[in-house]
């Protein structure tokens, strides 16, 4: 396999087939500078107008102006939406004339009673607390029975 790579490449001549122009690396320099003095002019400063200052302002209160008016659409949207479903006086009314029936002034009563049971008890619960808290910390009894 490499013979027959090598003797492919015998038959080529090895000198290099590319050459350089006449006189290019003297006249390199000249082109370059006469190229960038013609860049130079071709680009001169560009023109500032006010539609494109104004360009990105407009844009940004066009998206601020579109939000607005979607959360304002979405709002009023929900608004009406749940304004019709709105329980009227009357229906309340109603409601509680069905259903208070079922109470009783005597279950109320006995429910209030209850609740100030528990809150006896447990203002009764935190004295005793409080008084083993004294006593822990060496207080005379006396003083605590005069404070009370």
């Amino acid at each position: 396999m490499k013979k027959q790579s090598e003797q492919e490449f015998s038959g080529l001549k090895k000198e290099n087939p590319f050459r350089v122009p006449d006189n290019y690396f003297n006249n390199l320099p000249e082109k370059i500078q006469a190229n960038i003095h013609a860049h130079e002019k071709a680009v001169s400063k560009p023109v500032i107008r006010i539609v494109d200052y104004l360009k990105p302002h407009l844009a940004l209160a066009a998206a601020i102006l579109g939000f607005a008016l979607i959360g304002y659409t979405g709002f009023r949207y929900f608004i009406n939406r749940n304004s019709n479903s709105q329980i009227s006086n009357q229906e309340i009314a109603e409601y509680m004339d069905f259903y208070s029936n079922d109470v009783d002034n005597t279950l109320i009563m006995e429910l209030l009673e209850e609740q100030e049971q528990q809150h006896v008890e447990t203002d009764d619960d935190l004295s005793e607390e409080i008084i083993d808290y004294l006593l822990n910390e060496n207080i005379d009894i006396y003083t605590i029975a005069n404070h009370l």
